[in-house]
């Protein structure tokens, strides 16, 4: 299994417009968390990896995982992007950075019931399903107003445990 690097961070999509008290209204969020794996693996081999993300729920017996392949590689800047197909909605990015690759996955945790210890995991495995590469962090959750204090409504943000 060859080394690579991981940032994970929080990720809230927000759309709203303002009311007379002060506070947004028909606010929305969404809460998401996104990993970035970093890897050097060959742009064949990268081509025809499988991308799987999985979340396990603390205490859980079991992972609920997506996953999906690019078919292709980035040549240039700009990223291609997939969609994993499976019990977590997660979209994936694959761009290219200098001779690596990086692959972002992010998670939607609308679904879920997001509770601190959660585990999130990104891997990459190879055409007969054997792991090239994988990376786990446990999550903790914190609840955020992103309409400002008082307001609704409140979403679910994460962080990553080192």
């Amino acid at each position: 299994m060859k080394l690579s690097s991981l940032l994970f961070a929080p990720f809230l999509v927000l759309a709203c417009s303002s009311d007379d008290a002060g506070c947004p209204a028909d606010g929305e969020c969404s809460s998401a968390v996104s990993g970035r794996l970093t890897t050097s693996i060959s742009a064949a081999e990268m081509g025809a990896a499988t991308v799987q993300g999985c979340v396990k729920i603390k205490d859980g017996a079991t992972k609920n995982c997506s996953k999906g392949v690019s078919g292709t590689v980035p040549t240039g800047a700009d990223p291609i992007t997939f969609v994993l197909d499976g019990a977590i909605p997660a979209t994936a990015y694959l761009t290219k950075s200098g001779n690596k690759f990086e692959v972002q996955v992010t998670f939607s945790v609308e679904s879920q019931s997001p509770t601190n210890g959660d585990e999130f995991s990104i891997e990459l495995l190879d055409p007969s399903g054997a792991s090239i590469e994988v990376l786990s962090r446990v999550v903790t959750y914190a609840t955020v107003t992103p309409n400002g204090p008082g307001c609704l409504p409140t979403c679910a943000s994460a962080s990553f445990a080192e």
